[in-house]
């Protein structure tokens, strides 16, 4: 029983090694295929079954008859980036501002903004997508730049809220943080008051 243990342990190990892995392999090997040769039957074995071909990846990188991946993916990074900045910074700030300070207009106060950035995390992205479309659409920013990383950081402002702020902490006060060169900007309707006071 003890020699069988360790062939049915590793068996299985092996088993499911290659479940996991053959559509890896094969979607490999399939991009090594000419048209002819991913739509003419099973062929699995390079060299032997097919003759390989980098036609699939030189398609893939602008060659003739393909399309180019490269610059979507910059686009990509470049949108993904801009909106974790913004989103860091203004989720940073408001956290700041929400765990130092108290604010109150009418019956809006703190513990209310909290709960209004808590409430985006619960609503699923994709209920903004028809506002987010006709407001792009009406601004001219569809299929941009701009309008693409404009609305990302909406979605993300929430989670850096909330993620950066101490539940019942006293954040340190504007001068140890700037050494008084940060001054908190408010609308003056709002009245401000800071923890200590």
């Amino acid at each position: 029983m003890s020699r069988l243990y360790p062939v049915l342990k590793y068996g299985a190990i092996l088993g499911w090694s290659a479940f996991v892995v053959a559509p890896f392999l094969w979607a490999l090997t399939t991009s090594f295929k000419t048209i002819n040769g991913v739509t003419s039957g099973p062929r699995y074995l390079p060299w032997l079954q097919y003759e390989p071909s980098l036609q699939g990846w030189t398609s893939l990188f602008g060659g003739t008859g393909g399309i180019d991946i490269v610059q979507p993916y910059m686009d990509s990074i470049v949108v993904t980036l801009g909106a974790s900045a913004i989103s860091i910074v203004l989720g940073t700030l408001a956290a700041y501002g929400l765990s130092r300070f108290k604010y109150q207009l009418g019956f809006v106060k703190n513990s209310d903004i909290v709960f209004f950035f808590v409430s985006q995390r619960i609503m699923p992205p994709v209920v903004l997508a028809i506002p987010f479309f006709l407001m792009l659409q009406f601004l001219g920013l569809l299929d941009s730049a701009l309008g693409c990383g404009g609305t990302s950081p909406s979605e993300l402002v929430g989670s850096r809220t909330i993620s950066t702020r101490q539940p019942g902490g006293v954040a340190p006060s504007v001068a140890e943080v700037a050494q008084g060169l940060l001054v908190p900007v408010a609308d003056p309707r709002v009245a401000v008051q800071t923890e200590g006071e």
